[in-house]
């Protein structure tokens, strides 16, 4: 195809006015109509919200605030651009660092200031060229029609099209994005019958790993890191596979090999100091620690969780005072976070505790139970797990078997969670008792489900519906629950047709599935019984 920007929507963000408009004049002198401008990062994710962009050429340094990393971080994480937008990083360094930092965060492309019009149009032709035939595929991922996405991937590369390579790369995306670990793998392993493809080798590490194939997957990671040495997302995903088998020593070094080759990756950074905490590597972990929160100022990443890891890993390393400072800090940052407030005062408590202020450590963690009392959106478990250790920890075994029992009865299906749930007793004293409550409510969660299932075989599915959805709020991370809320409603449609009510509650809770475990091979059936339901509509 030639270049045609005349119907393209293109969006340039520059801090400088001068290189905004040059960069204006190009497109427009390339045919473009469509055409708008941010002078910094805050601005550029405002019109992305608002508007869906073909292009996007963004400057890497904006000055104050989010660079263009950060914005084509938070774009991607907020799917605010697809897999059809153009992303274009404009940078005037040539650094290390900040090209691995430019290339690892996925533009179609980059480019170096100064760079001549004739230039720009044959970068801009070539990713078009990768991304044509796309938005179809895009339109059903969205509406998260994940069967219908796959048919047209498949459609479309009958044709033997030019961006083959790209249909394959967004297929084998799809199928580990719904948890479908073989057919991906088998996908990469044709690819790479043909020749090796770095991104098809991470992809095939990738989905053995999510298939629990960890030995398989670090062969595969651990060959491409070596061949591919500047591929530091193979590190990332080795890294993972070597904790998973135990060789956290490994992944300390598999972690700080990568940080030497691109150090501005937060996610990295926070890996590096989750892992030397477990290898009780102290200082390194301090390290990264204080990178995870300078890098996290202007991320869509800040954690409040990353200011408490550095406090605690301060007052390990016998500078108390300054993790004080850190956990003051971290409550400007999130004043108005509820959330983020009750992990800074369960951090504060377990400084004081390790202190030895029993007394300060106390009125933290009594803090941290009346502000849990106000957080009305969903924690992850482990902070939950945290706050109810926090309650055994001042007296309070009522509220601290409360909020167990809710872990429970959400993440029964989790060992991970389940296994901190039981550590938390075991350091409150009551591990006995923790194994009596897990063993209770997991009974308790067979006999709930065992009711509504014999609603549906009485068919009297209306009964069912309202029995699992009133379940569903009760236990909202807790798949099964999800799973059967979904499939009786499905049941009602297939008996009575589409209603939209259904069909909005029963995509709710397929997503919450989803995220739990997209492996789940009900969640697939159920899943495309939905989207044929929701076509006949």
């Amino acid at each position: 195809m030639s270049l045609n920007l005349s119907l393209k929507k293109i969006l340039v963000v520059d801090d400088f006015p001068e290189m905004r408009s040059a960069m204006k004049r190009m497109l427009l002198s390339l045919g473009a109509k469509d055409v708008d401008a941010a002078k910094n990062g805050r601005e550029a994710l405002a019109l992305i919200t608002r508007k869906a962009y073909d292009l996007v050429l963004c400057d890497y340094n904006l000055g104050e605030g989010k660079d263009g990393q950060q914005v084509l971080e938070e774009a991607k994480h907020k799917e605010l651009v697809g897999f059809s937008t153009v992303f274009i990083m404009v940078t005037a360094e040539n650094a290390m660092d900040t090209v691995m930092a430019v290339v690892e965060y996925g533009p179609d492309d980059y480019l170096t200031k100064p760079f001549a019009k004739d230039v720009l149009a044959s970068r801009v032709e070539k990713a078009f060229n990768k991304k044509m035939d796309l938005n179809e595929i895009e339109s059903a991922m969205a509406k998260k029609d994940y069967r219908r996405a796959l048919e047209l991937c498949d459609e479309k590369m009958a044709g033997k099209p030019r961006n083959l390579g790209e249909l394959l790369r967004l297929k084998g995306e799809i199928l580990i994005k719904v948890g479908r670990y073989p057919e991906a793998e088998k996908l990469y392993e044709g690819v790479l019958a043909i020749r090796s493809v770095p991104w098809a080798e991470l992809g095939l590490g990738r989905a053995k790993f999510l298939a629990t194939k960890y030995l398989e997957a670090r062969d595969v990671l651990s060959d491409l890191s070596k061949k591919k040495r500047d591929y530091v997302q193979a590190y990332d995903w080795l890294a993972k596979t070597q904790e998973e088998v135990g060789a956290t020593r490994e992944a300390q070094a598999t972690l700080e090999a990568a940080i030497e080759l691109s150090p501005k990756a937060i996610q990295r950074q926070k890996a590096l100091a989750q892992v030397a905490m477990k290898n009780e590597d102290f200082q390194a972990a301090e390290k990264a620690f204080r990178k995870t929160v300078f890098l996290g100022k202007e991320s869509i990443y800040r954690d409040p969780a990353d200011y408490a890891g550095l406090a605690k890993v301060l007052t390990i390393n016998k500078s108390s005072g300054e993790a004080m400072k850190v956990l003051n800090n971290a409550k400007q940052e999130f004043q108005n976070d509820r959330a983020a407030n009750l992990q800074i005062a369960l951090a504060e408590g377990d400084v004081m505790r390790r202190l030895e202020r029993e007394k300060e450590a106390n009125d933290a963690y009594g803090r941290a139970m009346e502000i849990h009392e106000t957080v009305t959106e969903d924690l992850p478990y482990q902070v939950s797990v945290d706050a109810a250790k926090a309650a055994f920890l001042i007296g309070d075994s009522d509220k601290g078997s409360a909020l167990m029992r809710d872990i429970v009865l959400n993440y029964s299906e989790d060992p991970r969670a389940m296994a901190a749930a039981q550590h938390a007793f075991e350091e409150a004293g009551l591990g006995a008792d923790g194994k009596d409550l897990i063993t209770a409510v997991k009974g308790e969660l067979v006999k709930l489900n065992n009711q509504g299932v014999q609603l549906v075989k009485e068919g009297k599915l209306e009964d069912a519906t309202r029995f699992f959805l009133d379940a569903v709020k009760g236990m909202p991370k807790n798949k099964t629950a999800n799973l059967n809320a979904a499939q009786v409603m499905l049941m009602s449609m297939q008996k009575s047709g589409p209603d939209n009510r259904y069909l909005y509650k029963v995509r709710e809770c397929l997503d919450r599935a989803r995220e739990i475990d997209p492996n789940d091979k009900q969640l697939q059936k159920l899943s495309d019984l939905f989207f044929h339901l929701s076509g006949q509509h």
